[in-house]
C-alpha cells in the first residue's frame, strides 16, 4: 500500500528539521502523482471483523441481518460495501455470529472482549478450552507479528537456512511447529542468560529482536485472556502453567486448535506420485505453496508419499505474478474440520447418503424361496421379521449414489466435481463407472447432462420425486447404520457412519453450550466439562495416529 502525497510532504520535512538535509524517495515521479492527496481513513483501509463485533456487544446496531452493515454505512467515511460484507460473511463462518439475526454467540462474546483478529482470538480461546494454551500463545504471537526467519541473499547461507528450518519441523508436514520448535529451543536458550538466546538466534538464522517482541506478545495476550476471564490468573503466577497446558505435548490437539483459529482457511490435497501437489481452496481455485514453507521441497521431491492426509490449515494467501501462492501451512486430519469447521452457525452437517449397499429385501420365510419382498412399504404389520438383504451390484451402488448427491446437492451436480470425490472416496465406483458421459447416456432413464455456462452438469430425472431435505439415511433394511458422506460447505467430503455423523453435531453443540457457560459463569470449569473436552482430545489423537499410520 503507497503512501499519500501528505506523507511524502511530511518525510521530506523530517530531513531538514534541524538542519539542511536530503530527502531520498526510492519510487518514480510517475507514482507520486497517482498517490492520493491524504491518506484515506482507518476504517476505509482495514479488516473491520473485530470492529463489527464490537458494535454488537455495545449495542449500537439495531437487532436482526443487516443491523451492523446499515450502522457503519451511516459513519463520516463509510468502509467500502464490499469489505463490511466480507466481514460479516468471516464472523459467520467462524461462528462468532449467528446465521438467523446476526448476534454475537458464546464465541463472538469471547472475541469481543479481546483486542485482536478474530481468528487469532478463536484460536486462544480453543487453546485455553483443550488445555495447550502455551503452544497456542507462541503460535498466535508469531502469526500476529512476523516469522523469526531469516533469508539470507548469499545462496549458499539461505540453503543451510532452508535446511535449519526443515530441522525445527522434525519431519511435521508442519509450518507452524516449526515456528513453535524455534521458538521453544530459543526460549530455553536465552534463560540461560549470558547472551546465549542470541547467539542461538544468529546460528539458527533466527532473529533475536523479532524472537524478544514474540515474548511480550506472548504475555500480552495472556494478559487478555486473564482479563476476559478465560484463563485464572491464580494458576498462570510467573507463567506457569497449570491444567491449561495438560495437553501442550500433544501435537494433534495443537492442530486441532489452529483448525477452530485459521478456519475456513482449508486447502484440499491432491497429492500426485511424484512433483507438486495440486492444492484447492473453495474461494480461489487452485493456489500453490510457497517456497519458502517446509513443505514445498518435501513435497515436490516425494509426492504423494509425503504427505498422511488431504487437508492443510493455512494463514494467508498472497497473489504474485507466479501465482497465488499459501503461508504458514499445516497438514491436519479430518475430526478437527468436522468439529470445528463444518456446517452453520447451528452446527447443521451436510450429510449425503452413500449408496446403500444392502437395499433390496427378500423373503426368507421358507428357505426355497428367492422372491423380494413386494410388501406395502406403509404396511409395517405386514413387513417379515426374518426378512434378509441382498448386496447391490456396484453398478447399482453407482446409480445410487449419483442419484442420491444430486438430489442432497437440488438435483444437479457438476460432472468435474463428481469425478473428483469418486476418485477421493470410492474408486471402486469411479473405475466401475468408467467414462462418464458415456455413462450417463447408458442411464438416460436416471440422469440428463447439460453444458452450463461452458462446463458439464448431471441432472437427476427422478429428483422431483425424492425428498430434497433428506440428508442422511439412518439405517438400512436390517437396522444397521450405513454409510454417509459428512460435508463442509459442500465442497469438502468425508466417508463415515450415520451414528458418527449424529455424534460429531452433538460434540459441536456441547463445545457451545461449555463456551455459552464460561459467558454467565466467568471461567468456572466444571469437572464433566473438562472430561467431555478431555476425550474429544483423545479422540483427535487417535484420529491422527490412525491417519499416520
Amino acid at each position: 500500500a503507497w503512501i499519500s502525497k501528505a506523507s511524502v510532504r511530511q518525510r521530506k520535512g523530517r530531513a531538514g528539521r534541524v538542519q539542511q538535509g536530503i530527502c531520498y524517495q526510492l519510487f518514480p515521479s510517475w507514482k507520486l502523482d497517482s498517490m492520493e492527496d491524504y491518506q484515506r481513513p482507518e476504517i476505509q483501509r482495514t479488516p473491520l471483523e473485530q470492529l463489527c463485533l464490537q458494535v454488537r456487544q455495545l449495542g449500537l446496531a439495531r437487532n436482526g441481518k443487516g443491523g451492523v452493515e446499515q450502522f457503519l454505512q451511516r459513519v463520516l467515511t463509510p468502509p467500502p460495501k464490499q469489505t463490511l460484507s466480507n466481514a460479516i460473511h468471516t464472523l459467520l463462518a467462524i461462528e462468532a455470529l449467528d446465521a438467523e439475526d446476526e448476534s454475537l454467540t458464546a464465541l463472538g462474546a469471547h472475541l469481543a472482549s479481546l483486542p485482536m483478529d478474530p481468528k487469532i482470538g478463536k484460536a486462544l480461546v480453543f487453546g485455553s478450552l483443550l488445555g495447550c494454551l502455551s503452544p497456542i500463545l507462541t503460535i498466535t504471537a508469531i502469526l500476529s507479528y512476523r516469522t523469526p526467519f531469516v533469508m539470507p541473499w548469499d545462496k549458499d547461507e539461505l540453503q543451510k537456512a532452508d535446511q535449519t528450518k526443515k530441522a525445527f519441523a522434525d519431519g511435521k508436514a508442519s509450518d507452524h511447529y516449526a515456528l513453535l520448535n524455534a521458538f521453544t529451543t530459543w526460549s530455553e536458550a536465552e534463560a540461560r542468560g549470558k547472551g546465549k538466546g542470541m547467539r542461538y538466534a544468529k546460528k539458527n538464522y533466527l532473529r533475536g529482536d523479532t524472537m524478544l517482541m514474540i515474548e511480550q506478545m506472548r504475555s500480552q495476550f495472556l494478559d487478555l485472556l486473564v482479563d476476559a476471564g478465560l484463563v485464572s490468573s491464580d494458576s498462570f503466577k510467573e507463567l506457569k502453567y497449570g491444567y491449561e497446558d495438560r495437553n501442550a505435548g500433544s501435537w494433534p490437539v495443537i492442530k486441532a486448535c489452529l483448525v477452530a483459529g485459521l478456519y475456513p482457511n482449508i486447502l484440499r490435497i491432491d497429492a500426485k506420485k511424484k512433483g507438486a501437489p495440486k492444492l484447492f481452496s473453495k474461494e480461489s481455485g487452485h493456489v500453490k505453496l510457497h517456497p519458502a514453507s517446509v513443505n514445498c521441497k518435501p513435497a515436490e521431491k516425494q509426492g504423494k508419499s509425503y504427505w498422511n492426509g488431504k487437508w492443510l490449515v493455512y494463514l494467508d494467501k498472497v497473489k504474485t505474478q507466479g501465482g497465488l501462492f499459501v503461508y504458514d501451512t499445516t497438514e491436519v486430519s479430518p475430526l478437527p474440520l468436522l468439529v470445528f469447521g463444518a456446517g452453520d452457525s447451528k452446527g447443521k452437517l451436510l450429510e449425503v447418503d452413500e449408496a446403500s449397499h444392502f437395499s433390496k429385501k427378500r423373503s426368507s420365510k421358507n428357505n426355497n424361496e428367492n422372491k423380494y419382498d413386494t410388501t406395502d412399504e406403509d404396511d409395517d404389520n405386514t413387513t417379515d421379521e426374518h426378512a434378509l438383504t441382498i448386496p447391490l451390484s456396484l453398478e447399482e451402488e453407482a446409480v445410487e449414489f449419483v442419484e442420491k448427491i444430486c438430489v442432497a446437492n437440488g438435483g444437479t451436480f457438476p460432472m468435474a466435481k463428481l469425478s473428483g470425490m469418486l476418485k477421493r472416496t470410492r474408486p471402486d465406483l469411479r473405475e466401475k463407472i468408467g467414462k462418464i458421459r458415456t455413462w450417463i447416456d447408458d442411464n438416460d432413464d436416471k440422469f440428463k447432462l447439460k453444458k452450463t455456462h461452458g462446463k458439464w452438469t448431471i441432472y437427476a430425472v427422478t429428483s422431483d420425486k425424492l425428498n430434497k431435505n433428506t440428508h442422511l439415511s439412518e439405517t438400512d433394511a436390517s437396522g444397521a447404520p450405513q454409510p454417509s458422506f459428512v460435508g463442509v460447505e459442500d465442497w469438502v467430503y468425508f466417508g463415515v457412519r450415520g451414528e458418527d455423523a449424529r455424534l460429531v453435531e452433538e460434540v459441536r453443540e456441547q463445545v457451545r453450550h461449555i463456551l455459552q457457560r464460561q459467558v454467565h459463569r466467568h471461567y468456572e470449569m466444571s469437572a464433566a466439562d473438562l472430561n467431555f473436552l478431555d476425550t474429544v482430545c483423545w479422540a483427535f489423537e487417535c484420529c491422527d495416529a490412525k491417519q499416520v499410520s
